[in-house]
């Protein structure tokens, strides 16, 4: 229902290809101006709103691929009543979910303080760890994983936070008609295009063109931000060097675009994930904060390393993130829960529902909730201890079209 880097609309499209009826959704509007093939044009908090155009679609599809947040979705850490209960109606309607996790939403700071030594934690620069709390953060996670039939993530950094998910890699589709420039011999143009600075690592990678320009260096130096990512690929397009991110430890969706286009990658690497790549080897100039100096100037210095990069990026889209790579093992997961669908963990369920309605007093001033949040929890309560929870789940169901589609 976000931006999300484009990728539920590129998913889409890709699986278009394989003749399956797939459509991507979006609620408002997005930063980088995204596409998708429909638009909700409504506040993402407006459950009213939003709940009648999912009963509008509900019967157009079986599976519903949903990233980073469902359709009621209030904030991150207050899961007021109906937060989350779309997942429940789409259950008890017959469907099949599957939730992607795709980034801060779910990367725990005692986690990521403890296995990442370059991360943001304690500077937290865009405050993602004050809009998604780690106690927020467990809950949803088991809440979805109760859920959803399957829980999928973008790489194996994401993987380490959500135990039982499965990696659906980030999918990027070349137009036929783009064209890359041939890598330079001489002064190369080494490009950076944060979306978030701070997450980013932009800051180092400033230090390191001034180091290395005072070293007198040849190079170009461009930085992006800001822009439609039909500018970015333009823009990575006629770079030779393109510099992602420095403290996640992983690459993002800028590198997957820079890999397609033969470009030579730099970004860092978590030293217990470098394994995920196999024997070959990694696709990327390995650099954090610490050491962007030096393998910025190799690659500055070196147009075989550069070209030899390229090559290996490319390889490496081809088996990870093209249409094949991506597309094909997506649909055998959506073919399995066709036909043996996930049961809901009722436990699982309860626990969430149990903290959910220990925030009934808080929903007062909600100006777009129409229904009391307490007479929901206390009837699914009822039903699911006394009638099961499949007739629990039905029964929210109704009373949810009922009062808010």
């Amino acid at each position: 229902m976000t931006g999300s880097a484009g990728q539920p609309a590129a998913l889409a499209k890709g699986l278009r290809h394989y003749g399956v009826a797939a459509q991507s959704v979006i609620i408002g509007d997005n930063k980088f101006s995204y596409g998708a093939d429909q638009k909700v044009d409504s506040a993402i908090t407006d459950w009213v709103s939003v709940g009648r155009y999912l009963t509008g679609i509900v019967d157009e599809f079986d599976i519903f691929h949903l990233h980073m947040r469902p359709f009621f979705y209030w904030h991150p850490n207050k899961f007021y009543f109906p937060a989350l209960l779309d997942l429940l109606v789409l259950k008890a309607a017959g469907k099949r979910i599957c939730f992607h996790f795709r980034g801060s939403e779910v990367r725990r700071a005692s986690l990521f303080r403890a296995e990442n030594k370059f991360h943001y934690v304690d500077e937290d620069p865009e405050r993602l760890f004050k809009k998604f709390r780690e106690p927020s953060q467990d809950i949803y996670i088991n809440y979805i994983s109760a859920v959803a039939d399957r829980v999928f993530v973008t790489d194996p950094e994401l993987q380490s936070y959500v135990p039982g998910s499965v990696i659906i890699p980030r999918y990027f589709e070349l137009p036929e008609t783009f064209e890359a420039r041939p890598l330079r011999d001489k002064n190369p143009v080494v490009l950076h295009a944060p979306s978030r600075r701070g997450v980013k690592g932009t800051e180092f990678v400033l230090s390191a063109v001034e180091q290395l320009r005072r070293e007198g260096l040849k190079f170009e130096f461009r930085m992006v931000e800001g822009t439609s990512n039909a500018e970015i690929l333009e823009a990575i397009a006629d770079a030779d060097i393109l510099v992602d991110q420095l403290r996640i430890g992983w690459y993002g969706v800028l590198a997957v675009e820079g890999f397609a286009l033969g470009r030579s990658v730099i970004s860092y690497i978590r030293p217990d994930l470098v394994g995920a790549f196999g024997d070959r080897g990694m696709p990327v100039g390995n650099a954090d904060p610490e050491t962007l100096i030096g393998i910025l100037r190799e690659h500055i210095e070196n147009p075989g390393l550069r070209e030899a990069n390229a090559r290996a990026g490319r390889e490496w889209f081809q088996k990870t993130h093209s249409t094949q790579a991506v597309i094909e093992p997506l649909l055998e997961h959506y073919q399995d829960i066709m036909h043996s669908p996930k049961p809901v963990d009722a436990r699982g369920v309860q626990k969430f529902f149990e903290h959910q309605a220990s925030l009934r007093d808080e929903t007062s001033w909600l100006p777009s909730l129409p229904l009391s949040a307490s007479m929901g929890l206390k009837k699914f309560k009822y039903l699911s201890e006394t009638e099961g929870f499949d007739t629990a789940a039905k029964t929210l169901f109704r009373y949810l079209r009922r009062t808010i589609f």
